[in-house]
């Protein structure tokens, strides 16, 4: 089954950019999508739509969500915020029936290293929700038993490590819990760049392929500040 996940970047629901999005991430047929930064109601494919809470400690924007899933299918047993230990906003989870059968999905969106640093609240120090999410992550993944699980969105980091502090790092690591390995490390084609959006999953799953979505539209300008990841799920037993 083919997985898509994008970081939008608030791309307006009626612009030129989000619909050459769509268009790209609806030539995979994807039967689960993850996006990040989006609107509610950016996807126009029919099916079915969980996302996560509205406040995600900054301004309320009306539709803007960090995280949403859609489904071709419907979702079940939909948790948006596991824990308040958790920074708000940036977590759902949903069980849904896919080609592999019943999928449980994390979707995931975790702060950015400046988080209310500079701007929202501006009481924190760098890093400091990025860890907190981590930190509370692992409570949120154990909770599901779902024997075929996947976690995708907007990780903030790239695997293996780059830049980010060596701490930062081993705390993405250990939220991980040893459940769930990424797909997507290293350099993905054809972009052939490493990713922040990734694509994990407990150890019944492996992609047989993984594929970057490019964020250039025809006129040469970016469509978002990420580019895209398709993958192929498919059981390891």
């Amino acid at each position: 089954m083919i997985i898509v996940n994008w970081n939008t970047e608030w791309a307006p629901i009626r612009s030129s950019r989000a619909s050459i999005l769509r268009d790209r991430t609806r030539a995979f047929d994807p039967e689960v999508v993850c996006f990040t930064e989006a609107y509610l109601d950016f996807w126009d494919e029919s099916g079915y739509v969980i996302s996560a809470e509205a406040d995600y400690g900054y301004q309320i924007v009306p539709g803007r969500r960090k995280v949403m899933l859609w489904s071709k299918r419907p979702w079940h047993n939909v948790v948006k915020q596991p824990s308040d230990a958790m920074p708000p906003g940036r977590y759902v989870y949903g069980e849904t029936e896919t080609s592999l059968g019943m999928l449980g999905v994390h979707g995931v969106c975790i702060p950015w290293a400046d988080a209310h640093v500079r701007t929202g609240e501006k009481n924190r120090q760098r890093w400091e929700d990025h860890l907190a999410y981590l930190s509370a992550l692992p409570g949120a993944l154990d909770e599901q038993e779902s024997e075929l699980q996947a976690l995708v969105g907007d990780f903030n980091q790239r695997i293996p490590r780059k830049r980010v502090p060596v701490h930062v790092y081993e705390a993405l690591q250990n939220a991980l819990s040893g459940r769930f390995s990424s797909l997507t490390p290293g350099i993905i084609s054809p972009v052939e760049q490493q990713t922040i959006d990734h694509v994990a999953a407990t150890e019944q799953l492996s992609a047989s392929w993984i594929q970057s979505i490019s964020n250039i539209g025809p006129d040469g300008k970016k469509l978002s500040d990420h580019f895209g990841i398709a993958a192929n799920l498919e059981p390891t037993f």
